[in-house]
């Protein structure tokens, strides 16, 4: 199962934030935090994809956040190793949300990609503007799915030519008709 994370600050640090996944089958989940960062919006993200999915046997995150990232396969076990400091010894930020993290990512058939991010990728740009609009609403955990069709549309839409700058362009829009439930 391919799905796609984000997270959202509006003004980081310490602003509203957001943080959203997308599966390549419809079904996202989105949720706020009324002060944040964008690093924390992007762990809360990675965080509840991988509790959606933990009883999937294969997983295939793709992942925006070079931070994230970069927790879970190059400085995560040296942090835990060293008690949550870096290598300066320094503490690290956000110690128990990256302990939660590296957590749910010891898993066997779990797979993850960098992304760039604003580029046209479509689960991406769906967990932005999820992600964007939990952080604007300040919004529960809310959840959703969207039909095969609209899933096929989308991707269809994404097969076009997109604008360069998709922040001032039109922008993705997600087809019409979600459920919402939450």
């Amino acid at each position: 199962m391919r799905i796609a994370t984000d997270g959202s600050c509006l003004k980081n640090p310490g602003g509203k934030s957001g943080w959203a996944w997308v599966a390549e089958d419809g079904r996202w989940q989105s949720g706020s935090i009324a002060e944040g960062s964008n690093n924390i919006a992007e762990l809360f993200a990675a965080i509840a994809a991988l509790k959606a999915t933990r009883r999937l046997e294969t997983v295939h995150l793709e992942i925006d956040s070079q931070y994230v990232l970069n927790i879970i396969q190059k400085w995560g076990a040296g942090w835990r190793r060293k008690g949550w400091k870096k290598a300066d010894g320094s503490p690290v930020a956000n110690a128990k949300l990256v302990e939660l993290l590296l957590d749910l990512a010891d898993r066997p058939g779990l797979t993850m990609e960098w992304v760039k991010g604003h580029n046209g990728h479509w689960l991406n740009e769906f967990a932005d503007e999820q992600a964007g609009l939990a952080a604007r609403n300040q919004t529960p955990v809310s959840r959703g799915r969207y039909s095969k069709d609209q899933i096929a549309e989308r991707i269809l839409a994404d097969t076009k030519e997109r604008p360069k700058d998709r922040r001032t362009a039109s922008g993705f829009k997600p087809p019409k008709g979600p459920t919402r439930k939450g």
